[in-house]
């Protein structure tokens, strides 16, 4: 069995020397694509939007499921409804 010599950080930082101060080049994101091979376009209803999401106990999702089903709305609009209502609280326009 041959085994590969280690490389001590000394070495292995010398050997990288210049290459840990070079900007990374940023690649460009690769289009979305459907399974069908064509490409994805973004909704309309979403363009210009932004996710904003937590993770809460299994009760909490149990709870809005409940409201869901009680009000008839989606959990999008108890979401902004709820966010309004912060907003409210901390004088903030309600814009969701």
């Amino acid at each position: 069995m041959n085994k590969q010599p280690k490389n001590s950080l000394s070495e292995v930082l010398k050997q990288s020397e210049g290459e840990l101060h070079t900007p990374l080049e940023t690649p460009e994101p690769e289009p979305t694509v459907a399974e069908n091979g064509s490409p994805r376009k973004t909704p309309s209803t979403r363009q210009g939007t932004k996710v904003i999401m937590g993770h809460f106990p299994e009760e909490v999702h149990t709870q809005v499921q409940y409201l869901r089903i009680e009000t008839k709305q989606n959990v999008q609009a108890l979401v902004a409804e709820a966010l309004n209502l912060l907003f409210t609280k901390y004088d903030k326009p309600p814009i969701a």
